[in-house]
């Protein structure tokens, strides 16, 4: 038997994995090509979800590494809304959350289209104490900006970044 391979020998061997090949894919792709194309479902709409921010670090800004207090929720809308308010909303949290409880409010200011304190809103999960302290504190501190109307929403809560 000769070791040298003819090239008709050579296209024989071809032509068989080809027939092969064809045998083995065949019946998928003529099953693929007569089907009919998939319609997804209608899908149910998304439900809506709270949007969140991931909760800011306040020690960033304080010589302390780990606060007791944090930010959790973050809204701000309109113009007039300066760091002075911001500011009075950071400091009546500091002031009014009770130090090792799970308290939590939160806070929203309005801003009149004059730039003046127009409102101040606390939610407090019906501690009416911790309400008035926050209310009393924005109220003693903020400084708006000459510009209006705005609103700002932030949510406080207790805690510790350690686990």
């Amino acid at each position: 038997m000769s070791r040298i391979h003819s090239p008709l020998k050579r296209l024989g061997h071809l032509g068989l994995a080809l027939l092969g090949g064809a045998a083995l894919l065949g019946p998928t792709v003529a099953a693929f090509a007569a089907s009919r194309p998939a319609i997804a479902a209608a899908m149910k709409p998304p439900h809506a979800v709270i949007h969140v921010h991931a909760f800011e670090n306040l020690g960033n800004r304080t010589c302390m590494p780990d606060p007791p207090v944090h930010r959790a929720y973050f809204e701000r809308s309109g113009r007039g809304i300066d760091w002075g308010v911001e500011f009075a909303m950071e400091d009546a949290a500091f002031r009014c959350l009770r130090s090792g409880t799970n308290d939590h409010i939160v806070l929203r200011v309005s801003i009149d289209a004059r730039g003046r304190l127009a409102r101040v809103q606390t939610d407090a999960a019906s501690d009416s104490r911790l309400a008035a302290c926050a209310e009393h504190w924005i109220r003693r501190q903020a400084q708006t900006g000459e510009t209006g109307p705005g609103q700002l929403t932030i949510g406080y809560f207790m805690g510790s970044n350690r686990p």
